[in-house]
Order: structure tokens, then C-alpha cells, then sequence
């Protein structure tokens, strides 16, 4: 069971940029279609496959100990850099006073494959520490791929619908601060399952 909850946990916290994503091109009235989603989550599944892999062969040079201690490292100091990108966020805020954004075109753009593609890989490699910090602390690779595959299109989909029904920047910013204490708490506990172990 807490292995379950590890994996859904990680999924959550590693793709709150996809919410992000989608959520800011709901406010701007431009559509991901099915298609580029499924794209966007196959780009991020096949980078998490290959640092997942990458993570797991550095592990076969180190102990279990230092194995969980380095992923959990890499945990935490994802989970810090978020904690800064939401403070720039607000930093940023206070500089436009907070003005909404602007979203009051009609109708809805299709957004093109080019544009998804370059989206696609955009995310994937902010998943490319993640992925290698999963290796190390020993997750398995299929399943980490499957759950980064999902978690990639769900997030995309919600941040949409979010995004099309409020104008204001509030989903953002509680996306990070969600995100922010789950990698941190995630980093915690890997490097005392590390000491521990």
C-alpha cells in the first residue's frame, strides 16, 4: 500500500507543470487536442523510461544506502526549486499588480503539433532529474514510465477546463505550493529510509 501511495505521489508531484501548462492555455483560449496530449504524455513517458534506466544503472555502482540517499537528494532539491519558482511567481505578481490575464477572445485555437511537440519536450526534461533520482531510490522502470504517461495527460486535461473556467492565476500558484512539500516530504523520507537502512 505505501508503495502505491509512493508511485501516485510522485506522479502528482513531478507533472504539476503539465496542470500548469494546460491550465495557461485554458486562460489563453488555446486547445490541446487528444492527439497532442497522447504525444506530450508519450515524449514525457519515453524520457522517464530512459532516467528511470539511467538512475537504476548508476545504483548498480552504489549501495542501497547511498542509492536512496542520492535520489532523495535529488527529491528535495526539486522540491526547494519549486518553493523558489513559486516565490519568483509571486515576486512576479506584485510587479504586474496582479492584473488577470487576458482571455476575453471567443472561440478556441487548435493548438498545432509543432507548438505540441515543442511543449512535449519542454516537460519531458523537467522530468529528466526526477526520473533519475526514481532510478537510484529503486522504482521500478515500467511502472514509473506507465504512471509518468498518465500523469502526463490527466494533469494536461484538468489545467484545460481549469483554465477555461476562471480568470484568475490562483490555480498556478497553489499547483506549486501543492507540489512543493510532496517532493520535499518525498526527499525527507527517502534519505532516512537511506540512513536507516
Amino acid at each position: 500500500m505505501n508503495e502505491v501511495v509512493a508511485y501516485l505521489l510522485l506522479g502528482v508531484a513531478t507533472n504539476i507543470d503539465n496542470m500548469i501548462i494546460g491550465t495557461t492555455y485554458g486562460l489563453k483560449r488555446h486547445r490541446i487536442d487528444f492527439v497532442n496530449n497522447v504525444m506530450i504524455g508519450s515524449l514525457n513517458g519515453a524520457v522517464t523510461f530512459i532516467s528511470v534506466l539511467i538512475g537504476d544503472f548508476l545504483r548498480q555502482f552504489l549501495t542501497a544506502q547511498v542509492g536512496e540517499l542520492l535520489g532523495g537528494l535529488v527529491f528535495l532539491t526539486l522540491g526547494f526549486l519549486t518553493i523558489a519558482e513559486t516565490y519568483m511567481m509571486d515576486q512576479e505578481l506584485e510587479a504586474e499588480g496582479e492584473a488577470p490575464p487576458d482571455n476575453i477572445k471567443s472561440g478556441y485555437v487548435r493548438v498545432s503539433r509543432q507548438e505540441a511537440l515543442g511543449l512535449g519536450l519542454g516537460l519531458s526534461v523537467t522530468n529528466i532529474a526526477g526520473g533519475v533520482g526514481a532510478g537510484l531510490a529503486g522504482f521500478e522502470v515500467v511502472r514509473m514510465t506507465l504512471l509518468m504517461f498518465t500523469f502526463s495527460i490527466l494533469p494536461i486535461s484538468l489545467g484545460q477546463w481549469i483554465g477555461q473556467h476562471t480568470a484568475s492565476k490562483f490555480p498556478q500558484r497553489w499547483a506549486n505550493i501543492t507540489a512543493a512539500p510532496v517532493l520535499t516530504g518525498f526527499g525527507i523520507w527517502k534519505l532516512i529510509g537511506g540512513v536507516m537502512s
